[in-house]
C-alpha cells in the first residue's frame, strides 16, 4: 500500500511520452483532417494490472481488494492526463482496449466492484473533452451484462472481440442490446481464415458477416482489435475488397 503514494507522484511527461505526442501531432498536421486519428488507450484497471501483473491482480481481487481500489483511485487522474495529451495532439478516437477486465478473466460482479467506476470516470472525462471513445472487449459481453455497464459510460461505439480462439460474438445480439444509441464494430476472427486461409475463403467469410448485418444501422466493419503481423497481405486485401464492393 505504501507504494501507491509513489504511483500518485509519477511524472507522465517523460521524454518517451513527449516523442510519442510529438509524433501524433506531426501526423495530425500531415493528414490535415482528411483521416481521423485513433489511438489505443487503457483503463485504470489495466494500468494496475500492468503494474501488479495479471496473476497477482487476479489474486488481489480476493486477498487485497482495498489495495486495488486505492491504486485505481490514484491512477484515474494520471489516465485522464494521458488522454488529454492525446486529444490536444490531434487524436479524434480513443480505442479503449479492455481485455484485462473482460469476462474471460473476471466475473461481471467483480467488474462492477473493481473496474466500472474508475473506468467510467476516465471515459466520461475524455468524452467531455470532445473525443469519441470506442471500447474493445473480448468475451461474452452481452449475456454477462457487461455491455449494460459499458452503456453507462459516454461511449460512441463498442468493438466486441472473440468469444473463444475460434468464434466471435454474434452482432445481432449486441445490436438488440444497444439499439440506436451507439455504433457497433464487426470483424473476422483474426485467428481464422484471415490468418491461415486462402483469399477466396476470406472473401466468403467477409461476405457472410456483411449479409448478417444487412440493413443494420450503426454498423462498422473493422480489422479486429488485434491482427497478427504475419497475416498474408492477399488475405487482408481480399477482406477489404469485399467490404468496399459490397452492395
Amino acid at each position: 500500500m505504501t507504494d501507491i503514494g509513489l504511483v500518485a507522484k509519477a511524472n507522465i511527461h517523460t521524454r518517451r511520452m513527449e516523442r510519442f505526442i510529438e509524433g501524433v501531432s506531426l501526423l495530425h498536421q500531415e493528414l490535415k483532417g482528411q483521416v481521423p486519428i485513433a489511438c489505443e488507450y487503457i483503463s485504470p484497471f489495466t494500468v494496475a494490472t500492468r503494474l501488479r501483473g495479471t496473476n497477482e491482480i487476479m489474486a488481489d481481487i480476493y486477498d487485497l481488494p482495498e489495495m486495488i481500489h486505492q491504486l485505481q483511485k490514484v491512477l484515474v487522474p494520471l489516465d485522464i492526463e494521458v488522454g488529454k495529451l492525446l486529444i490536444e495532439a490531434g487524436v479524434d478516437y480513443i480505442f479503449y482496449g479492455a481485455d484485462m477486465e473482460c469476462p474471460l478473466l473476471i466475473s461481471p460482479d467483480h467488474y462492477r466492484e473493481f473496474v466500472h467506476e474508475p473506468t467510467r470516470q476516465a471515459v466520461n472525462k475524455l468524452s467531455e473533452m470532445g473525443v469519441r471513445v470506442l471500447p474493445h472487449m473480448c468475451g461474452e459481453i452481452v449475456n454477462t451484462g457487461i455491455v449494460d455497464m459499458l452503456l453507462e459510460m459516454n461511449i460512441d461505439g463498442i468493438m466486441p472481440g472473440n468469444l473463444t480462439q475460434d468464434t466471435v460474438l454474434d452482432l445481432r445480439s449486441l445490436k438488440e442490446k444497444v439499439g440506436e444509441r451507439i455504433c457497433i464494430f464487426d470483424n473476422l476472427n483474426p485467428n481464422g481464415s484471415l490468418l491461415g486461409g486462402k483469399p477466396d475463403e476470406v472473401s466468403q467469410e467477409t461476405r457472410a458477416h456483411l449479409e448478417r448485418a444487412k440493413g443494420m444501422s450503426g454498423y462498422i466493419f473493422s480489422t479486429a482489435g488485434t491482427a497478427s503481423p504475419i497475416t498474408p497481405r492477399e488475405n487482408f486485401d481480399a477482406m477489404n475488397r469485399e467490404v468496399l464492393n459490397y452492395k
